[in-house]
């Protein structure tokens, strides 16, 4: 089995956090390919670059956590590209009201189902998503 990482845990890996420790302990225990996949890398991206904007990160620090995060995703993960499929049920999640998630989150939600994966997210509503559908997590409590 696999294990797909949700970019509230990848972003703990490399910008520390009170979830730091935790995300820490999951990779250092991982028995199983990591997925890290196109859209976790966008959001990660996208996380390190507000923290600059507010002033959290340094241009230097956002520079180094980006290349740290581009090697280990090169030589420590695997790829799941999302397809059509992935798109077709992120929309449905979406149009299920109950699930309360995101775009973004359907997307990662979906991508984790078809890799047929274990979630692994500090985002409380993605995990109960999952959790509704039945899906395996990972939990950090």
């Amino acid at each position: 089995m696999t294990i797909d990482l949700d970019a509230s845990v990848v972003v703990s890996l490399f910008i520390a956090d009170v979830h730091t420790g935790a995300a820490d302990r999951l990779i250092a225990s991982l028995r199983e390919d990591a997925i890290v996949g196109e859209l976790c890398a966008l959001e990660f991206a996208a996380c390190v670059s507000r923290g600059v904007r507010t002033g959290r990160l340094t241009e230097r620090e956002a520079r180094e956590a980006l290349a740290d995060f581009d090697e280990w995703r090169t030589f420590s993960t695997v790829a799941a590209p999302l397809s059509v499929a992935d798109f077709d049920l992120a929309t449905r999640l979406a149009r299920d009201f109950a699930t309360k998630l995101a775009a973004a989150d359907a997307l990662h939600l979906a991508g984790a189902i078809h890799a047929g994966a274990r979630l692994a997210s500090f985002d409380k509503r993605l995990i109960e998503a999952a959790q509704m559908r039945g899906e395996d997590v990972v939990s950090f409590e």
